[in-house]
């Protein structure tokens, strides 16, 4: 089974456009999974009255606000291991193909791919993918590999789940996906596919500045970030390209650590290298954070 995982928050205006291009899909053989992350709008009775019209068979779950990496921790617990799932935004919508494609590419997908990558498209704008020559390709590598600072659709495979979570920590509510893909990592790669399915409205500098706004706010978590990506860059990557993102590693955390007033929260050793960044993400520190 297919399943389409929406985690939502006061989001019902959009929930309607979503469903609109959900009962539109020219093939129904899916369930749409929405986790209701304790909204407070109507949300609730939204999905009820898409219930009853019964065009797309539809599980609602409901908890207390908890931030989307708890919503997304329930949806992997309420799915089998036997299931494949696509995370889809509240505000975001799909081709009227998208579920047809997906199960297609899923046949083609082999024992040893852990699902499929494609590239999400906005309104009016297309994104840079990456070339034809490469085969398989884990979701960090995409950044940090091939330089794309794109939003991915990711279908997975439960399979290879298993008890991979997204930890939490008590009074922050962001946490970055990234992590969840930087330890899904160890188990295989993606099959990257340049398909139109996925779209989302494209805000210019949008999330660059709520980021760090969040980064800010839930430092714990995003040390946390810096800690997996840091390794992560350890393991995966070599030469120039290592060594650029290393320092752009160093340089958020430095700068993070200037904006947070929690002195638990600031690594406590830096490298002679690192300590020669100061400087540097100080200015970083002004500009993003003042």
């Amino acid at each position: 089974m297919l399943y389409i995982v929406t985690p939502t928050y006061n989001r019902a205006k959009e929930l309607c456009i979503l469903y609109k291009t959900l009962k539109s899909q020219t093939c129904l053989d899916f369930k749409w999974l929405v986790v209701d992350d304790g909204s407070t709008d109507e949300t609730p009775l939204l999905i009820a009255k898409f219930q009853e019209d019964s065009c797309v068979a539809i599980d609602y779950l409901k908890k207390d606000n908890g931030g989307k990496h708890t919503a997304y921790n329930l949806a992997l617990d309420y799915m089998s291991k036997i299931d494949c799932h696509i995370v889809v935004d509240s505000d975001d919508w799909l081709a009227m193909d998208a579920v047809e494609k997906i199960l297609q590419d899923l046949e083609k997908t082999s024992n040893k791919e852990i699902g499929i990558v494609y590239p999400r498209y906005g309104r009016d704008s297309s994104p840079q993918w990456l070339s034809d020559n490469v085969k398989y390709v884990s979701i960090p590598d995409i950044k940090l590999k091939y330089g794309l600072s794109i939003e991915t659709a990711i279908v997975i495979k439960n399979l290879f789940i298993g008890q991979l979570r997204l930890p939490s920590f008590e009074g922050e509510k962001f946490l970055s996906e990234e992590i969840f893909y930087i330890r899904l990592s160890e188990f295989g790669k993606f099959l990257p596919l340049n398909r139109r399915i996925y779209f989302f409205e494209y805000l210019e500098h949008g999330l660059t500045n709520n980021l760090f706004h969040l980064w800010k706010k839930n430092p714990k978590s995003t040390y946390l970030l810096f800690k997996e990506r840091k390794k992560y860059i350890l393991q995966n990557l070599s030469g120039f390209n290592r060594i650029v993102e290393l320092f752009k590693v160093s340089l958020n955390e430095q700068a993070l650590s200037l904006a947070t007033s929690k002195n638990e929260n600031i690594p406590q050793e830096l490298s002679v290298g690192e300590r020669m960044l100061k400087p540097l993400a100080y200015l970083f520190y002004l500009k993003r954070y003042k």
